[in-house]
């Protein structure tokens, strides 16, 4: 257990510099949520969107080809369960970012 030390550091760490920043990531996800549901063939409930994970269903693709479509224009998404893609916003994504994720799953949905 002496690596505790190390996972207690990066915690610890997180807390005192990017605790604040947490607002910011759900500001984004809801704002990439509100896009989301303005798109043809998906399903969202913005209601569930009070973090920064996002959790969507295409109605008219697979999963699977939207990840792939989505993979091809540089933008990587997740399973979130069966049938449901998950995207999750974090520190190291910016507004610009959001924007460019907006254009993609615009694209892709045919939005």
């Amino acid at each position: 257990m002496r690596q505790i030390g190390i996972l207690a550091a990066a915690g610890q760490y997180a807390i005192e510099n990017n605790f604040d920043k947490l607002a910011e990531d759900h500001e984004k996800a809801k704002l990439l949520a509100e896009h989301i549901a303005e798109l043809p063939n998906v399903e969202i409930d913005l209601s569930l969107v009070q973090t920064n994970i996002i959790m969507f269903t295409p109605k008219s693709m697979t999963v699977e080809d939207v990840l792939a479509k989505c993979k091809d224009k540089g933008l990587l998404l997740g399973l979130g369960s069966v049938g449901v893609i998950r995207a999750v916003t974090h520190l190291d994504i910016s507004f610009e970012d959001i924007d460019s994720t907006k254009q993609i799953l615009t694209e892709v949905f045919g939005g």
